[in-house]
């Protein structure tokens, strides 16, 4: 504990004073940093020694501390810990260093009341001395109370100014943005009397004594009845009664959020929901913000996708918007943030059906095509094998056009050839852009798998750079399996010189290069066509 001593009652870290309630936003920003990063060095000794999994870890990066979520696999975000950085940042930062310094003092049996979760190196001495008793009983049976929101909340009084109002609201502002780009997105930031309200019964809200629920029909002697909870009962008792004469207000539109939060795949309350919005002419920037928040907690459901859509539409007709030029579409504020809420995503889930094929309705909506392609260059060439991205490869290649019927221009075709040939490059033993490849040819260009493709790999596979792999990889002989029967379907005077070839691909594949799949490639023998 003598990291901890000091020469009067303030608690000190390295002889360094810790700062109190109102000196966070007055003390020198190096002064900040160097109590931050002192508290950093001391927990991460402490959690180390109690071999404690915290809920956020911090990382370095050169001089710069950041702290993220630990949960997170994918599309793990950062908040810095530095005040030299975004403040709002900062804030969300620091509070998530109080709350790992809170949850070891609870892990040790020490309760840590919000109103104290700031003094940090008072509650990292009282989680030491904690350790140093083995009778501590309380660390198995303490509940752990405090949540993120109420300690980036507290964080957030610190850097209160009253002289400056405005400040402080533009400070919320950008810390609600920032819990939800860390994706610890949720309201209770700004929460008060109206959650409160909320966790009341609606029976014993006034607002609802109009109200008599309609309860659902299970039906005298139900074999298998749904086990609903009370809660969700009762909102849809609510919900049935108010659906039934056709309320539009503001307490039924509350009403479908809540259900949603319990069951967002009740596509009914979406399409209820769709109605209320438009009835009651709603901010449909709030609405956006509100499906942000449930988007981050149920980013595989299709309503929210769908409800997005008829939002943005609200926003922005697409038949305003196709009369401007795309670079105008693209940097216009309703465009841009649907782009850029479609990359946050992405980046958590790269293969997300749902977030891609929203970003399909998008771009074809309001003719992003060429922005597009850059987008998917950039996500292929951070990840060679993300299959979802050379499929939106394909999408925007198209542009729009029918795929039964279009036919690719030469000089595209050429060009899609030697861009894959890159890629495979990278890595030959990658279905993505085989796959892709042959099947934009086939369709759209079948004779330049002949006249294009065939010369290309064989020449790659000749290389003794990527020999190896090339003939190693079973994508290498299937293609030019897929080749073969297109050119003797296109030229029947090599159809038998070519069908023998491609027999000899199939017992190749079979017995050697992907024995795995050798019923497979023996039933593709048997079906080669040697009439």
């Amino acid at each position: 504990t003598d990291v901890f001593a000091g020469v009067d009652e303030r608690a000190r870290l390295f002889g360094l004073p810790w700062p109190g309630i109102d000196d966070w936003r007055k003390f020198p920003a190096d002064y900040i940093n160097a109590c931050v990063s002192h508290s950093v060095h001391i927990f991460s000794v402490l959690s180390n020694y109690l071999h404690l999994q915290t809920p956020f870890a911090v990382v370095k990066r050169g001089s710069r501390l950041f702290i993220r979520p630990n949960w997170r696999q994918v599309d793990v975000r950062e908040a810095a810990l530095s005040i030299d950085d975004d403040r709002a940042s900062f804030v969300v930062g620091l509070a998530m260093l109080f709350y790992n310094i809170a949850f070891m003092c609870h892990r040790q049996g020490v309760r840590v009341p919000v109103e104290q979760v700031a003094d940090a190196v008072e509650n990292m001495r009282l989680a030491v001395l904690a350790q140093a008793e083995p009778e501590n009983t309380a660390r198995t049976r303490l509940p752990f109370a405090l949540d993120i929101y109420t300690v980036v909340q507290e964080v957030m009084r610190m850097y209160a100014d009253p002289a400056h109002p405005d400040a402080d609201l533009e400070l919320r502002s950008r810390v609600h943005d920032e819990l939800r780009r860390l994706h610890l997105c949720d309201d209770a930031v700004d929460s008060g009397s109206e959650q409160v309200e909320e966790a009341v019964s609606l029976a014993q809200q006034a607002e609802w004594q109009d109200i008599t629920p309609i309860e659902q029909e299970e039906g005298e002697g139900s074999m298998c009845p749904i086990a609903y909870t009370d809660e969700y009962r009762e909102l849809m008792g609510y919900l049935r009664a108010v659906m039934a004469v056709g309320e539009v207000s503001e307490r039924a539109l509350a009403l479908t959020a809540r259900v949603i939060e319990e069951n967002p795949g009740h596509y009914t309350v979406w399409v209820y929901r769709k109605r209320l919005v438009e009835e009651l002419e709603s901010d449909i920037a709030e609405e956006l913000d509100w499906v942000c928040d449930i988007s981050c907690k149920f980013p595989k459901n299709y309503q929210l996708w769908h409800h997005r859509e008829s939002l943005v539409t609200r926003l922005w007709a697409p038949s305003n918007a196709l009369l401007v030029s795309e670079d105008q579409r693209v940097t216009n504020p309703v465009l841009r943030r649907e782009l850029q809420f479609l990359d946050a995503a992405i980046d958590e889930d790269s293969k997300n059906f749902h977030a891609w094929s929203y970003r399909q309705w998008l771009v074809s909506t309001y003719a992003l095509w060429t922005q597009e392609l850059a987008f998917v260059d950039t996500m292929i060439n951070q990840d060679v094998r993300n299959n979802s991205a050379w499929n939106q490869r394909y999408f925007a290649i198209l542009a729009n056009r029918n795929p039964s019927v279009v036919r690719l221009e030469a000089d595209v075709a050429k060009s899609e050839i030697e861009y894959v040939v890159e890629h495979i490059k990278l890595a030959p033993n990658n279905d993505s852009p085989w796959s892709y490849v042959t099947g934009l040819l086939l369709r759209h260009a079948p004779s330049m798998l002949y006249t294009d493709l065939l010369p290309r790999i064989k020449q790659l596979a000749a290389d003794n750079a990527y020999q190896a792999a090339m003939t190693l990889t079973p994508f290498y002989w299937s293609a030019l399996l897929d080749i073969y029967e297109q050119q003797s379907a296109d030229h029947p005077d090599l159809k038998k010189q070519l069908i023998d070839e491609s027999s000899a691909i199939c017992d190749q594949l079979a017995s050697e290069t992907d024995i795995i799949h050798c019923r497979y490639w023996n039933f593709r023998k048997t079906s080669l066509d040697t009439c």
